[in-house]
């Protein structure tokens, strides 16, 4: 006989293994478990399930983690069952066990993935992202400049036409011209060094964007270097939002400080501690003061 302290899990648990393995029977009897080796099934639809918080809700008790992660393993190979029933032709057994598992999830077994929330213009206009770099964060707005909306209107009054016809239509006013401003001053007043500015507007280069977009970021935290970087990523991510066919460009490059290449997913590096300008001597001396001799660190010049 078992006797334990945590009834209302240990019971629960009990009737999930119990449906388990009587699906698993049944699928079983009509020869659709187990799967052959060869065969590929496709991944079921995704889904969420309660946090430990919502799990001691539930059970009325705290739930340790080994506890939780016995109860996710044994939910996750219910769901599994469940879809196979499903493309099995045994929607009863399906429902079954979704109507078992779906006190468990914060949300409801859809068929499909969660939609992510899309991004939109505000009231003015303005697309903005955020970036991050180590310590350095930015938040970038952008707006087309006056000059530059007969170029980005270009396309679209060229859809259908002729390849003739759309040399025939390009702009041939002056080139555009736009104004970036980070913390309200100038690009070229706020970042000194060209491989900040470089770094800063790396998104419209790529994109073929430059002169396109008013810009304006404001930086807080790090260094110029980080500063920047956090500035490229929010355009990066700006840009998506104004001009969705900027991604595959922009997701298209790596991330290379030499080449000061941006990518879509911030930095999340911090740099090490400063190492020591003498070399660690100063170090070795305190270090012989205490122990009144050599310190451990201490190698003979002559033995390299």
């Amino acid at each position: 006989m078992f006797f334990t302290g945590r009834i209302t899990l240990t019971t629960e648990m009990d009737s999930l293994t119990a449906l388990l393995r009587s699906a698993q029977a049944e699928l079983r009897q009509s020869h659709l478990y187990p799967l052959p080796p060869a065969l590929t099934l496709p991944s079921p639809a995704t889904t969420k399930w309660s946090t430990r918080e919502e799990l001691k809700d539930l059970f009325g008790e705290i739930i340790r983690s080994t506890e939780q992660r016995r109860l996710l393993s044994m939910l996750n190979e219910l769901h599994r069952t469940s879809y196979l029933a499903e493309l099995g032709g045994k929607p009863d057994l399906a429902s079954k066990i979704t109507a078992a598992i779906q006190r468990f999830s914060n949300r409801e077994v859809r068929s499909g993935r969660e939609v992510k929330k899309v991004e939109e213009l505000d009231a003015a206009g303005r697309a903005n992202g955020n970036g991050k770099r180590k310590t350095a964060s930015a938040r970038v707005w952008i707006v087309p400049s006056k000059s530059a909306l007969e170029y980005l209107d270009a396309p679209a009054k060229q859809a259908g036409l002729t390849l003739q016809q759309q040399a025939q239509s390009q702009p041939t006013g002056p080139l555009p011209t736009a104004e970036i401003l980070v913390n309200h001053l100038p690009l070229s007043q706020y970042f000194s060094k060209v491989k900040d500015r470089t770094a800063a507007i790396r998104p419209l280069k790529l994109t073929g964007l430059l002169g396109a977009f008013n810009v304006h970021a404001l930086a807080t935290g790090g260094g110029n270097t980080g500063q920047a970087e956090a500035v490229a990523l929010g355009l990066a991510r700006a840009l998506v939002v104004m001009r969705p066919e900027t991604k595959a460009v922009l997701y298209a490059g790596e991330l290379r400080r030499s080449e000061h290449v941006i990518r879509m997913v911030a930095d999340r590096r911090w740099c090490t501690a400063a190492k020591p300008e003498d070399g660690g001597e100063e170090e070795d001396k305190l270090a012989q003061g205490h122990q009144g001799g050599k310190s451990a660190t201490w190698r003979n010049p002559t033995e390299y």
